[in-house]
C-alpha cells in the first residue's frame, strides 16, 4: 500500500502485524506490502524518508525458473535512517 499523507501509517501497519517501536517515523508514499507486515519490525526511532520501498517477498526466480517465492524478515535497526526513495529487499 502507498502510504499517502493522510493518515498514520504507523497504525496501519501495527494493525497488519508488523512490529514498530517508539518514535518511528514514516514518509508521504511510502511502501510496505501490508499482506505480509508481520515480517517487519521497524525499532525505535526509525524514519522511513518518503517515497522509501520495503519488499518483503521475492518472486524473482519464480519469474524466470518456476521456483516458490521466498519470503523473509526485514528489521530496521534503532535510530536507522533510510533515505528517500530507497529501495529495500
Amino acid at each position: 500500500i502507498d502510504f499517502g499523507y493522510y493518515w498514520d501509517p504507523v497504525w496501519r501497519l501495527k494493525r497488519s502485524g508488523a512490529t514498530i517501536g517508539k518514535h518511528v517515523f514514516i514518509g508521504s508514499h511510502t511502501y510496505i506490502e501490508l499482506e505480509h507486515a508481520k515480517l517487519l519490525t521497524l525499532q525505535d526511532e526509525v524514519v522511513l524518508s518518503a517515497h522509501t520501498k520495503i519488499i518483503l517477498h521475492d518472486s524473482s526466480l519464480q519469474n524466470v525458473a518456476g521456483k516458490e517465492v521466498l519470503y523473509g524478515p526485514v528489521v530496521i535497526k534503532k535510530g536507522a535512517y533510510i533515505g528517500a526513495n530507497t529501495t529495500i529487499l
